[in-house]
């Protein structure tokens, strides 16, 4: 099983660096023929797939000089020290002023040809005359032949990319980091994977990540940002149900999660005079506990999938050890393929003293069965 694995892996990295040498090329023919725009493309897929492509930002940089927009190429250049700091004193001297470019204005010299193999270059000597008498511009040293003096980390690099507020490129580094990171070193990664894609403002995205931070040690962290993020996006009951499992954290969390749960009750009973008058209640209903219960386990019979999930939360909220409310939640959200929320109830149920941790296991382990 070992041997069968490994040759997977192998061919799995075999292939994927095979493509990268088949965009790297496909990008270098496209710039020979001045197809810089579409060149820059494919450096740019290229780098998504490997950000710590070291030449595959020394061509990008050349496409974007050749396109008249320095400040992206010394963008570059700064990644580029850190990657292969060979390759950046290369692509100083083929692209003279791009040291010196700041808030995107270029000082000194113009770009060079150097993706282009029939450019003029001023003084060259006749013996640098090519075809049809043009003046071809020496080539850059290839990559090939450099040796990288100062390696980035993989972390570090999408750290620089984060900050430098390219979150795209950052993420995906943070997404092979994950892969890589031995297990218990994963949550880590994610976490910072997570802020990334809060920067990116693609809050589901962070959340799912979010989700998959397991280990005791963060997984309040992770509860806690999952919290801010479903209040963020408006979706209070998420949010409620997520603080209520930092009730009883210990690093803490607890404090913080009760205020926050009773704001975000207070912002969903609370009425705007912009709402208009209120619906009218039955008389009674808000002063009677077991008249109001009653009424709320009517609508968890309701077709609407919406309904039944607001009744069992505003149950959940008059008692949040309540079995049935747990259990019902639970069903409903195994219904409708919600697995985190799911095993969230679960634990509840477990913490509760409702049923066993192995009890939940088994039911976590068969519905994973169900879904492969």
């Amino acid at each position: 099983m070992r041997t069968g694995f490994g040759v997977i892996l192998l061919a799995v990295l075999l292939t994927t660096a095979a493509g990268a040498a088949d965009l790297l090329q496909e990008g270098i023919t496209l710039g020979k023929q001045k197809r810089y725009v579409e060149a820059e493309k494919v450096f740019l897929r290229l780098l998504q797939d490997d950000p710590m492509n070291d030449k595959g930002r020394y061509y990008l940089a050349i496409a974007y000089w050749k396109t008249g927009r320095p400040a992206q190429a010394a963008g570059e250049l700064a990644l580029l020290r850190d990657l292969n700091d060979s390759l950046a004193q290369n692509l100083a001297k083929v692209c003279p002023g791009i040291e010196a470019v700041s808030g995107g204005e270029k000082t000194g010299g113009t770009p060079p040809a150097v993706l282009d193999p029939g450019a003029r270059r001023p003084g060259a000597t006749p013996s640098s005359r090519g075809p049809r008498g043009t003046v071809r511009a020496d080539p850059p040293p290839s990559p090939d032949s450099t040796v990288s003096s100062s390696r980035l980390t993989g972390l570090e690099l999408a750290r620089t990319l984060q900050q430098a507020g390219r979150v795209e490129e950052a993420a995906a580094q943070f997404r092979l980091e994950v892969r890589k990171a031995p297990v218990d070193g994963r949550d880590e990664v994610r976490l910072e994977l997570g802020q990334c894609l809060e920067d990116a403002g693609k809050n589901s995205e962070a959340i799912k990540v979010y989700e998959e931070v397991l280990g005791p040690d963060r997984r309040p962290e992770a509860l806690w940002r999952m919290g801010r993020l479903y209040r963020a996006e408006g979706q209070r009951q998420q949010a409620i149900a997520t603080f209520r499992q930092l009730e009883t954290d210990t690093t803490g969390y607890a404090e913080q999660a009760r205020a926050a749960i009773q704001d975000l009750q207070s912002e969903m009973y609370s009425r705007s005079p912009m709402d208009g008058p209120p619906e009218p209640v039955s008389p009674g209903l808000e002063d009677d506990p077991e008249k109001k219960r009653q009424s709320l386990w009517d609508e968890t019979n309701a077709d609407d999938p919406r309904t039944r999930e607001n009744a069992y939360s505003q149950l959940l909220d008059l008692d949040p050890a309540d079995r049935l409310a747990l259990e019902g939640m639970k069903d409903l959200m195994k219904e409708e393929g919600k697995f985190w929320r799911m095993r969230q109830y679960l634990y509840q149920m477990v913490k509760h003293g409702h049923i066993s941790q192995s009890e939940a296991d088994a039911e976590i382990n068969d519905y994973e069965g169900t879904k492969k």
